[in-house]
């Protein structure tokens, strides 16, 4: 999990998620880059096999196609708003990290201290990689006790190791309990340690 140390501001994209609808592939995306805001698609090669992935991320859902075949696509159920690439577990091979709003904290299993419904809607952090055509989760997040409005993977204090540099905010009333309220942001950086991320402050 998250440690406690996530602090910042909400910054929420509600309503279509950032994205606009476009058509095929038109770019290359370089590490630590994201799908920009004015395209949809972008190509990208995540497994470095010399054979780039269609990264389509449209009305709050991503799909990643080769060839015209899709390897994934996120549930419909998610709001993913960010989708960028870098190495944030110091691996020396990229990841896929998405933001994403969804409503429960864990999945179809809940740990044995959670009592109640887990039908709130919040935010998460997950991490995957590409192997064998196939995107497998290397990281999620439960629900974050601060929501992040952008992150960037970059090697912050020139050591050699990526940090992930995170704008958060807070959780709040919008429309109802459950819905988000936008804050002014503020930063964090976290590297990887072992299992998940800290806090390097």
């Amino acid at each position: 999990m998250l440690e406690r140390r996530w602090n910042g501001a909400l910054y929420i994209i509600l309503a279509g998620f950032l994205l606009l609808a476009a058509s095929g592939c038109p770019g290359d995306a370089r590490p630590g880059s994201e799908i920009p805001q004015e395209t949809a698609a972008v190509q990208h090669d995540l497994d470095r096999d010399g054979r780039p992935e269609c990264y389509r991320l449209e009305g709050g859902r991503l799909s990643i196609s080769r060839e015209n075949r899709v390897l994934w696509q996120s549930p419909a159920s998610w709001g993913v708003y960010e989708c960028i690439w870098g190495n944030v577990n110091n691996d020396g091979r990229e990841e896929l990290v998405l933001l994403l709003w969804k409503t429960g904290s864990y999945g179809k299993d809940k740990p044995f201290w959670h009592q109640g419904f887990d039908d709130r809607l919040s935010n998460h952090l997950f991490v995957y990689q590409l192997i064998n055509d196939q995107l497998k989760p290397l990281w999620c997040s439960s629900a974050l006790p601060r929501p992040i409005t952008d992150l960037q993977v970059i090697d912050i204090d020139q050591d050699g190791k990526n940090e992930l540099v995170i704008s958060e905010g807070k959780y709040g009333r919008l429309l109802d309990e459950k819905a988000p309220l936008i804050t002014p942001p503020s930063r964090l950086i976290m590297r990887w340690q072992g299992w998940g991320f800290y806090s390097t402050e």
